[in-house]
């Protein structure tokens, strides 16, 4: 078994998840560290995630889309392979080597949607960390990616930027938080 089970907030992917789903994973990242990028990108990751990095600090996976079919959940759901990890030094893995040279998502977003994951086509999820969205996953469409790497947000309300986002397709909701994310991807098991 690659990962081990958690409650509550701390759910985590290990029991959620059979191993041979499970690609490449990380030994648990150092809370500073966490603490260092939420800091430096004056962002905040939830506590379901925080708790995911201290177990399993990125992870690697492989699910297809007839798994998401049979499960009922979101085609998004396979088309992702990747949580993002910090400190673990793995040049497509770690956060803290890719934020600053980050191409799949506009870093001014960092400070309410910051990045957790990436997939085919440069999509991602963003965990939601601020206004009435609060804690919801979101898939971003990597075809549109383009269109808002470059967006000046400032001054904008939080609120009204993702409610645009999800008008125009660029964010789907995926899920209410990170916890109900792995019981997403636990169906598909």
């Amino acid at each position: 078994e690659i990962l081990s089970g958690l409650v509550g907030s701390e759910m985590c992917i290990r029991d959620s998840l059979r191993s041979d789903k499970i690609l490449q994973s990380f030994p648990g990242a150092d809370r500073a560290a966490i603490q260092a990028y939420e800091q430096a990108w004056q962002t905040r990751f939830s506590d379901g995630y925080k708790a995911f990095l201290a177990r399993s600090n990125g992870l690697r996976f492989g699910f297809d889309f007839d798994q998401a079919h049979r499960a009922g959940v979101s085609p998004a759901l396979a088309d992702m392979n990747t949580f993002f990890g910090i400190g673990n030094g793995n040049p497509h893995l770690d956060l803290a080597l890719l934020t600053p040279k980050m191409g799949f998502h506009n870093r001014a977003f960092l400070p309410f949607a910051p990045v957790l994951g990436l997939g085919g086509d440069f999509c991602t999820y963003v965990e939601i960390s601020q206004g009435t969205h609060q804690g919801r996953i979101m898939y971003t469409d990597g075809e549109m990616a383009s269109e808002y790497e470059d967006l000046d947000i400032r001054g904008q309300d939080v609120d009204t930027l993702v409610d645009g986002f999800i008008d125009d397709g660029w964010f789907m909701p995926v899920a209410a938080s990170f916890d109900d994310l792995i019981r997403l991807y636990a169906k598909m098991a």
